[in-house]
């Protein structure tokens, strides 16, 4: 793998580290926006990343949909698109952390049988609705069940950036994770690349615990009946392999109204990911439509009573 020599530069306000080409310009940050930027050696301990999946977008395409996006939205401002000065889209290869799990889990839960039946009254004059001669009675026993789960996970990720918000980045959706390559200058392009911020051990530490919640949905499913209670899940999670790689990413950022809002664009697919304001005109009449509805109800309650 040879790779050109690239600048290291760290962003003083979101405080994310961007590699580049000597000869890019990189006047802001690409997350933040943000002009404080200040040249650092690189780290000789830093683990580097050894494939990617590689940009199948073009800068473009990308704001195309992200203007798309933005013209979207039912409580958002009508003219946010035309009305906002919509930066360049900035390629980033955007580090994260990929995981081979296997999973083992036992569980216990108490399952709740309702069972329904007849009894005859005899018969009860005088009722509103006529004479009783039954009604119905509910029972029921709870009975304590266990059960196994076992599973492999593949490519568990974990996102290792600093200037990424972890919410937007979840909104992307997945990746093409069977296009991975090694990095490779021509793959590389002029996209910066972030240096990752995350340990390995944190990282395992997360997707044990993504696992820990896949292990619960699932041994959830496999409890029988409708009603049940008190699951208790105890998995062992073993990390198998983990390894570091660059995923595809335009950074977006368009300013409204005077205020700087930011974004994402899957480099891949094209889904879009970004903050938005509300409109408050838009607002009102949505909450006064929710006030409405129950208003309008209890009102029509009401009459029919009269």
């Amino acid at each position: 793998m040879t790779l050109p020599q690239m600048v290291l530069l760290r962003c003083q306000q979101c405080s994310a580290t961007l590699h580049h080409l000597p000869g890019q310009p990189l006047a802001r940050c690409a997350f933040c926006g943000s002009s404080y930027l200040v040249s650092r050696p690189p780290d000789p301990a830093a683990r580097p990343a050894m494939r990617l999946v590689p940009f199948s977008l073009q800068p473009v395409r990308a704001r195309e949909l992200f203007v798309r996006w933005l013209g979207k939205g039912i409580l958002r401002p009508g003219n946010l698109a035309r009305a906002s000065d919509i930066e360049e889209p900035k390629a980033v290869f955007v580090p994260v952390y990929l995981g081979q799990c296997r999973a083992h889990s036992n569980w216990t839960a108490e399952v709740e049988h309702r069972r329904v039946r007849r009894v005859d009254l005899g018969k009860w004059p005088g009722h509103a609705l006529g004479d009783l001669k039954f009604t119905v009675a509910s029972e029921s026993e709870t009975q304590a069940l266990s059960g196994a789960h076992d599973a492999e996970y593949e490519r568990v990720c974990v996102l290792a950036s600093r200037g990424v918000d972890e919410g937007q980045f979840g909104s992307l959706s997945e990746f093409d994770w069977s296009k991975l390559a090694p990095v490779d200058a021509g793959l590389l392009g002029e996209a910066a690349l972030e240096e990752p911020v995350v340990p390995l051990e944190e990282a395992s530490s997360r997707m044990k615990a993504r696992v820990q919640e896949a292990e619960e949905r699932a041994c959830a499913a496999m409890v029988p009946g409708p009603a049940f209670g008190g699951l208790k899940v105890n998995t062992i999670v073993d990390v198998r392999e983990v390894e570091l790689a660059l995923v595809p990413i335009f950074a977006m950022g368009y300013t409204y109204q005077g205020k700087r809002f930011r974004g994402l664009v899957n480099g891949t697919t094209g889904r879009v990911a970004a903050e938005a304001p509300l409109s408050t005109p838009r607002l009102a009449v949505a909450g006064a439509a929710l006030l409405g509805v129950p208003a309008l109800i209890l009102w029509f309650l009401w009459r029919r009573r009269l």
